[in-house]
């Protein structure tokens, strides 16, 4: 019994990386990337107490949230994908 479940479980891994691979591909996923390199960027190349860094502090965060969101919504789906197979 562990053996098929440790077989279960490296499926599920190598399903869930898949699915994630293909994800970071899409065009949503991409665009929110950008948004998110040009935001670090910007906030890398103002002077400390420029008063705009907290703002842009800010949208990073709001930024990677989403994005993080957006990559476990994935996982979600690709777990009940693989359960309903």
């Amino acid at each position: 019994m562990k053996d098929l479940s440790k077989c279960l479980m490296e499926g599920y891994y190598e399903y869930i990386e898949e699915v994630q691979l293909e994800f970071q591909k899409s065009d949503k996923y991409q665009e929110l990337r950008r948004k998110l390199d040009e935001n670090e960027q910007a906030i890398d190349n103002l002077k400390v107490g420029d008063s705009n860094l907290q703002d842009l502090i800010r949208q990073r965060d709001d930024l990677q949230l989403e994005l993080y969101a957006m990559c476990e919504t994935q996982t979600i789906k690709a777990l009940v994908n693989l359960i309903h197979r």
